[in-house]
């Protein structure tokens, strides 16, 4: 029961960072071509995901400037990865609702990015919550419950099969 309510609470603010980013229309049209800066949210769970870091290597290939999202323990993981930067975060860094705090929220407002994207295939409030503070004019993710109200482009999830759904989002985003 009270975590229903910390997630109604957690939504209703963060539907308040996207009150002054809607945009009526945006044109899709090479937005994945043009976006020279990604904000890239590592889902909380990699183990075993070995098509995950496939699908970072990727993005990079396409000579972008890719900044992940990654929490301290996951990053002991991934710090060996070269190419990247990172924002390294710590749970003293969210507040009670699970969203970011002021420092975190300061640290992602760093540096302007053209495209988030949330690599977690679920539902996350912190995700939600930074997709609306960087401000980046395209916001992609999964399939999920509420992920319409802050994402303006969406791949389906292949529940049984990680690797077909990071390749969905890779040729999905190709294609622009």
């Amino acid at each position: 029961m009270i975590d229903k309510i910390k997630r109604r609470i957690a939504l209703f603010s963060i539907k308040r960072l996207f009150a002054g980013n809607s945009q009526n229309s945006l044109s899709f049209s090479r937005f994945f071509t043009n976006s020279k800066f990604l904000l890239v949210c590592i889902p909380q769970e990699t183990e075993g995901n070995t098509y995950l870091f496939y699908t970072l290597d990727e993005l990079l290939k396409d000579g972008k400037k890719v900044t992940l999202l990654v929490k301290e323990a996951q990053f002991e993981k991934i710090k060996s990865r070269s190419g990247y930067s990172y924002i390294i975060y710590k749970d003293e860094d969210l507040t009670r609702l699970n969203l970011p705090g002021k420092e975190l929220a300061r640290k992602i407002n760093t540096n302007q990015y053209d495209l988030f994207i949330d690599l977690d295939f679920k539902e996350s409030l912190l995700n939600y919550a930074v997709a609306g503070i960087c401000n980046a004019q395209y916001r992609m993710g999964y399939l999920k419950d509420s992920a319409d109200k802050f994402y303006n482009f969406q791949i389906p999830v292949v529940e049984r099969n990680s690797e077909i759904s990071y390749r969905n989002l890779l040729n999905s985003i190709r294609m622009f």
